[in-house]
């Protein structure tokens, strides 16, 4: 009887332990997330991505963790790609019409985000986004608002000038001020996921004062005062009107942008003093990363390009990606491509949380780590491809290997070859009709032979 009793005790303790176990295996290792977006940025802009802007900070960054050289958005403007960063799913089933000029996405209620499983575990769970539409589809499910500038005491305020360097000089440096604060108040021993959404450098193209006085233009050769061409780049259809200016006009235009790239840079530099000052970079995944680029004077399609939102040149969907945090290699540099579709599962991955959602990506985890040998990308479609959809005037478009495809207007199919012709200049037509397109495997020897999965 007795030995009948132990062998139930032992059986019930093994069980016990299992369960355990299964517990443990799904459970987060409890390390913080802080993912920053930089609005419109081009990746050719930075110094880590060979770019001629002074970006210190951000260069710093790329040498603790991992840069991405191929890294894509899956939109050339904000709202549909912020679905598939923070949803991870395509955002053209989620389409309700219109907000006011732009098309507007409505994501469930009912789907379960990474940032609401986080926020049941115990994680504070916070945003501080500058674009209202990263936010209007209902993309940020689980985020509670970090408080505003004007919420904060003046104790508070004096606290982030001591320990960052930060001084307010003007409202933009004030909407970084609640970020650095709770960063520098973090509660003891509660991990955190902070989403900090920075407008800058989409336009206006509006850097500080002191930024504006280091540009190298003739300023007398301006045919307007120097506030215009900083308010037009805010101004929708401004870019028909900057293909009309003078080369001296248009390098101001661009020297603006560039000076915003460096005031992105400066509150980039703030936020890893705070992390610094915290001891808190040991365990902080930092992701830094863009929805889209930015034409500025491209030559495409038989004219001149300003702006985002109208096609998926590389100057528009290749965006900057950044990686560092414990366990990730330092100074390594991927070039296989990865979209932004599988952020979220990656960083799933990165903290170790398993539960089922309604993603449509899938982690790209191997490569960032220290011993990774085998380089591995993973996408919706297969190894080496990613999709786009929603550019106003170009319907979809895709890239297998150096090869973008791009149904242009719903009416023809353009190959570009990535490699030789980078600028994308030159584009073989492969048809009139994109009716016999839509499934299957294209095989087209433009200029080599390339498969290209269209569905």
């Amino acid at each position: 009887m007795k030995k009948k009793i132990f062998l139930i005790i032992s059986l019930v303790l093994l069980l016990l332990l299992i369960f355990l176990g299964c517990i443990t295996k799904n459970m987060p290792n409890n390390n913080n997330v802080i993912i920053i977006v930089s609005d419109a940025l081009r990746s050719d802009m930075l110094g880590c991505y060979g770019g001629d802007v002074n970006t210190p900070n951000i260069d710093w960054l790329s040498e603790q963790g991992v840069l991405f050289e191929r890294a894509y958005t899956t939109s050339p403007w904000t709202s549909p790609s912020s679905i598939a960063m923070f949803v991870g799913v395509y955002p053209n089933i989620y389409r309700a019409g219109f907000h006011g000029f732009f098309k507007k996405y409505e994501v469930p209620d009912s789907y379960l985000l990474l940032p609401e499983y986080l926020r049941a575990i115990n994680y504070d769970v916070k945003k501080d986004t500058e674009n209202g539409l990263s936010s209007c589809s209902n993309t940020m499910q689980g985020f509670d608002d970090i408080k505003s500038f004007d919420e904060l005491t003046t104790l508070q305020k004096n606290n982030v000038e001591d320990i960052t360097g930060i001084k307010n000089e003007s409202e933009e440096y004030e909407k970084v001020y609640s970020f650095l604060s709770y960063i520098l108040t973090v509660p003891e021993n509660r991990p955190f996921l902070l989403h900090k959404w920075f407008l800058d450098p989409h336009g206006p193209y509006a850097p500080p004062e002191k930024y504006k006085q280091e540009i190298d233009v003739d300023i007398s050769k301006l045919s307007k005062e120097k506030e215009f061409y900083v308010k037009l780049t805010g101004n929708i259809g401004w870019s028909e009107v900057a293909k009309k200016m003078s080369s001296n006009e248009k390098n101001y235009l661009i020297s603006l942008y560039k000076k915003e790239v460096e005031f992105i840079d400066e509150r980039i530099g703030f936020i890893i003093k705070a992390l610094k000052f915290k001891k808190l970079l040991n365990n902080t995944f930092i992701i830094f990363t863009s929805d889209h680029g930015e034409l500025l004077d491209e030559k495409q399609d038989g004219g001149e390009a300003w702006g985002h939102a109208e096609n998926y040149s590389e100057k528009l969907v290749n965006v900057p990606l950044i990686i560092a945090g414990p366990g990730i290699a330092k100074g390594k540099r991927i070039k296989n491509v990865v979209s932004l579709l599988d952020l979220m599962p990656t960083i799933k991955d990165l903290l170790g949380v398993k539960f089922q959602d309604s993603s449509q990506g899938n982690s790209f985890g191997s490569l960032l780590s220290k011993n990774s040998i085998k380089f591995r990308t993973f996408s919706l479609l297969k190894d080496n491809v990613v999709y786009f959809i929603e550019a106003n005037k170009r319907y979809d478009a895709l890239i297998e290997n150096e090869f973008k495809l791009v149904t242009w207007n719903e009416k023809k199919l353009s190959l570009y070859d990535l490699v030789n012709d980078p600028e994308e200049r030159w584009s073989g037509s492969l048809g009139q009709e994109t009716g016999i397109y839509k499934c299957g495997t294209v095989l087209v020897f433009m200029p080599q032979p390339v498969s290209v999965a269209l569905c």
